[in-house]
């Protein structure tokens, strides 16, 4: 029987620990091979103590350098290279960009966006947040 391998993108490793331990695990428990990544800042050991293998990108979410983003993408590239997901599970817009832009250039790949984090649109009353709610 083949082994799967799932790949998660987060972009903060306290955002996977609050809302998506849960369901990795479940992938543990079915016989996945599971490897998360993201910008680590205090809990990568925890997160491998469960079982999971890690893999840190320096990711900054409000960043729109592009050749730290371009950087990125080519982390992502390699790790995707490496370890060989079946599926690529993100969350959060710029994983999800850098994903989209990295399954292009691996047609096998199953890729899942889950777009998270847009409560803050709501929330906020900024300018720039009423300009894009209307659209």
């Amino acid at each position: 029987m083949k082994k799967y391998k799932l790949l998660y993108f987060v972009s903060e490793d306290e955002y996977f620990l609050s809302h998506k331990i849960f369901q990795a695990k479940d992938a543990l428990k079915n016989k996945f091979d599971v490897m998360i990544i993201c910008n680590f800042t205090k809990y990568e050991n925890k997160i491998k103590s469960e079982g999971f293998k890690t893999q840190k990108i320096n990711f900054d979410r409000k960043s729109i350098n592009p050749i730290h983003n371009l950087n990125c993408l080519i982390t992502l590239l390699k790790i995707i290279r490496t370890f060989k997901p079946n599926i690529i599970q993100c969350f959060a817009l710029k994983p999800i960009l850098l994903t989209s832009i990295a399954a292009y250039f691996n047609k096998n790949i199953k890729v899942l966006c889950c777009v998270v984090g847009v409560g803050f649109l709501i929330i906020n009353r900024s300018f720039f947040s009423n300009i894009i709610r209307t659209f």
